[in-house]
């Protein structure tokens, strides 16, 4: 008589077991999600500041033409310098995802992107923008500092 009350409970167990491995796959795989966003997101941030810190190199290296590396416009009389700010741009534009966007652009100064600019206090600003696919968020590098 015990055995009648006790049948199908192995089955319900194991039933059960199942589906809390399921939950436990299911939230693994989310993690898993989350990991590879987050990596590629890492992966811009660390290109723009590469970027950006091989730019107030340049600048540092050429310091009589830092006019050459601004992107307001300034008057530049170096073609070496020149030649060497549009190679950076097109670094920029192909290395950062979306730069071109209509939403990066609207976000960034003057609405350029890359954006380098001369303060009042002789320090260069660099802002680099970006919009992952993964991520409906512009992001923005801000780097300033005084390469003279």
């Amino acid at each position: 008589m015990i055995l009648k009350h006790q049948k199908g409970t192995t089955l319900l167990e194991a039933l059960i077991a199942l589906a809390i491995l399921s939950f436990a796959i299911l939230g693994l795989m989310a993690l898993q999600t989350s990991l590879l966003r987050q990596t590629g997101q890492s992966k811009s941030r660390v290109q723009a500041t590469l970027l950006a810190q091989n730019l107030m190199g340049l600048i540092s290296v050429n310091k009589d033409q830092a006019s050459c590396y601004l992107t307001t416009g300034a008057s530049c009389s170096s073609t070496d310098a020149s030649t060497q700010m549009t190679t950076w741009k097109n670094e920029v534009l192909a290395a950062l995802p979306n730069a071109t966007s209509t939403e990066v652009l609207a976000a960034m100064p003057s609405s350029q992107n890359p954006s380098v600019v001369l303060g009042s206090d002789n320090s260069i600003t660099i802002t680099l923008g970006w919009k992952d696919k993964s991520d409906s968020a512009v992001r923005n590098l801000i780097i300033v500092g005084r390469p003279w």
